[in-house]
């Protein structure tokens, strides 16, 4: 753009897209938690199958937040690691070297006290205070 031309337009259309993203998001988000309610599975059976999706689909930031949701809602270690070694059932090789390196991951930062988080419209890795860290 040349000096002097205005810009506000390009702005206001990029400010209208952002704002229709967090929409869809926020959407999303409520389909997501009307759907993990109890119903036919329970929550835990719910969010061990997101666990295992979210292996074959290879998003650590959905894996860290399912495992810690299962562990949370009563899921033992074990039933992590079976839950997530479904993916390498349904997605063979690729799920395989995904299975360890992810869910492993997974229930060690959830051991050390971290959690997947959403902070505005990103996930992070979030350290909480030790007094709420399961044992």
């Amino acid at each position: 753009m040349e000096n002097g031309e205005n810009t506000t337009g390009a702005g206001n259309r990029f400010s209208a897209a952002l704002g229709k993203c967090i929409q869809i998001e926020e959407r999303f988000s409520a389909l997501g938690e009307e759907l993990k309610k109890d119903g036919a599975l329970s929550q835990k059976e719910k969010e061990l199958i997101c666990l295992a999706i979210a292996v074959v689909k290879g998003c650590i930031w959905c894996v860290r937040r399912h495992t810690a949701a299962a562990i949370d809602l009563g899921a033992s270690y074990e039933q992590v690691i079976e839950a997530a070694s479904m993916a390498v059932q349904m997605d063979g090789g690729p799920g395989a070297a995904r299975m360890r390196q992810l869910a492993l991951k997974a229930i060690e930062e959830y051991d050390e006290g971290y959690r997947a988080e959403r902070l505005g419209a990103e996930w992070d890795l979030v350290k909480v205070h030790p007094a709420n860290v399961r044992s």
